[in-house]
């Protein structure tokens, strides 16, 4: 009777996660942001989706691909990537509800010394500042972990 109450819940799109068990295999992809005119890199046509909706980016024109980097995290473990601006981008998992199409996650997320709690849609990116870049850009993140392939 439990395994067809479990085939069941997996069938509507409901799986119950304990806290303990989330695991995120996610993507960081670095991007510099610049405010003077230019051109938009290619390799980000699915990212500036989500750079367009954040009110706080319209001031940026231009924007260039500089890489992509793998991080696995879960709530115990935090996961970690050295950023171009010589700092470092760390990523713990909060929650996970997963619902059918619209899995939210929760993460805590830090950028040098500052940190926060972020929740974002798994088939969305989670944009992060990072800083300064150099004295011509800042450094953007896109955060990307899809719950399921």
């Amino acid at each position: 009777m439990r395994f067809l109450f479990s085939v069941f819940l997996i069938a509507v799109g409901f799986v119950p996660v304990r806290a303990e068990e989330v695991y995120l295999s996610c993507q960081v992809t670095q991007i510099a942001a610049s405010e003077a005119e230019g051109k938009t890199d290619s390799k980000l046509k699915k990212i500036m989706k989500s750079i367009e909706k954040d009110e706080s980016l319209k001031k940026y024109h231009s924007f260039k691909f500089l890489n992509k980097k793998p991080l696995s995290a879960t709530k115990d473990k935090t996961g970690s990537v050295k950023l171009k601006n010589k700092s470092t981008f760390s990523l713990t998992a909060v929650s996970v509800h997963r619902a059918q199409r619209k899995n939210t996650i929760t993460v805590d997320v830090s950028v040098g010394s500052s940190s926060d709690r972020k929740k974002f849609m798994d088939r969305n990116y989670l944009i992060v500042a990072a800083g300064e870049l150099d004295k011509k850009s800042d450094l953007l993140l896109a955060v990307s972990c899809p719950l399921f392939p």
